[in-house]
This record gives C-alpha cells, sequence and structure tokens, in this order.
C-alpha cells in the first residue's frame, strides 16, 4: 500500500502525473493538501473534483482524500506537515506545486523525514516532466565519536582509510568502525581498490559539514 501526499493547487496535472508515473492500486492512498481556511475556494474545489474524477477512472477503488494545514504561521504549518507524514508507512511526496504557503513547509519536512520516504518527485516547470528526487539527509545525527572522522574525510577529500587514519591519529579499526556508522547514515560512500578502503563524503555530508 502506498501513500501519496501532495499540495494541490489549481493545475491538476501535478497531482495526476507523479501519481501515474508511481503507478497507483487499488490499496493505495492519495492525501491532497491545502490551507486550512480556502474550503470554500470555487477553483481549488474543482481542481480537486476533477483530480478525484480522474484518478477513480484509473482505479476505481483508490481512496482521495483532501486534508486541511494551518498556515500564516511556518513553524505551525512544518509541524502539521510533519504529523501527516509520521502518521503513513513509506510515504511518496509530491513537491509539484500548490500554494507555497504549503509547499515550502512540505519541502523542509520533506527534508527532514527523507529516510523514511518512499519516492519524491517534482514537477518541471521548464519542461513540464515528471522527475524523481533522492532528498539528501540532512538532518542525520553524527555521532561525536564520528565527527571529527567525518570532518577529516570532507577537508581532505576522496582518501584511503589509512591515510585518514594517520591524519586523525587513530587505529585503522576505530577510523573503520566510524565510516561504518557514516556510511550507515548517508553520509560518506566507500568502495575497495585491492585490498585498501576508499572514503569520500556524499553531497549530504558536504551540506552538513558546511
Amino acid at each position: 500500500m502506498t501513500t501519496f501526499v501532495l499540495p494541490i493547487g489549481f493545475d491538476t496535472r501535478r497531482i495526476t502525473r507523479p501519481v501515474v508515473t508511481h503507478g497507483v492500486n487499488a490499496d493505495d492512498t492519495i492525501i491532497l493538501l491545502r490551507p486550512d481556511d480556502d474550503s470554500d475556494n470555487e477553483q481549488s474545489s474543482r481542481a480537486i473534483a476533477d483530480v478525484k474524477q480522474f484518478l477513480h477512472e484509473i482505479e476505481p477503488n483508490v481512496t482521495v482524500s483532501v486534508k486541511h494545514v494551518r498556515r500564516g504561521d511556518f513553524t505551525q504549518t512544518v509541524n502539521d506537515c510533519s504529523e501527516i507524514l509520521a502518521e503513513v508507512e513509506n510515504p511518496v511526496v509530491g513537491l509539484c506545486g500548490g500554494p507555497r504557503d504549503i509547499l515550502l513547509p512540505l519541502t523542509v519536512v520533506s527534508a527532514v523525514h527523507a529516510d523514511r520516504l518512499e519516492q519524491t518527485y517534482v514537477f518541471s516547470d521548464i519542461d513540464q516532466s515528471v522527475q524523481e528526487w533522492t532528498l539528501p539527509p540532512v538532518t542525520a545525527p553524527v555521532p561525536d565519536a564520528a565527527a571529527e572522522t567525518l570532518r577529516s574525510v570532507a577537508a581532505t577529500g576522496p582518501c584511503s582509510l589509512s591515510t585518514l587514519a594517520e591524519q586523525t591519529d587513530k587505529s585503522k579499526s576505530t577510523v573503520g568502525r566510524h565510516l561504518d556508522t557514516l556510511e550507515e547514515i548517508g553520509l560518506v560512500r566507500s568502495w575497495m581498490e585491492g585490498k585498501h578502503r576508499h572514503i569520500e563524503i556524499t553531497d549530504a555530508a558536504r551540506l552538513l559539514t558546511r
């Protein structure tokens, strides 16, 4: 079962195309996000009705619901969006449009929950294509013991485990454990060249170390 979470505006393509691209099944749920103070907006009501009709033509048993989130206070909207994502398993998020009052907070929340998302889609304003994005885990917790190792990799660039151990004045086994932890949370990647392990930081780590 997949749960789609997408802010909806007046352009229904920004809802239907990501859902169709991903694929929809009978037990899936589509949650459409709108501000809590526009329930009487004629344009949005028409867009919601059109989306429901289109999706039910593709899969009659799919569930389409609307959730209204509070706006006006950015942190409040972030919390509302976070609660919605926390309630479902492996959500598919569409950062494809809708009111910026919701789209921006949902983008922040998606980055925070990146490790829980099944997939993230965006709708290009340039060529109207649907693109899959992988969000960096910018809030990944870095254990204190591994923080120095991460900073050293960031400063040195791609290097071998042996070089890193020399630079940090730690044993290879200790540095290796740190790297295992950092790789598990998506902050470094490693590969073998012969018998030697080499390491470099990921884009997410670049953001964190800045």
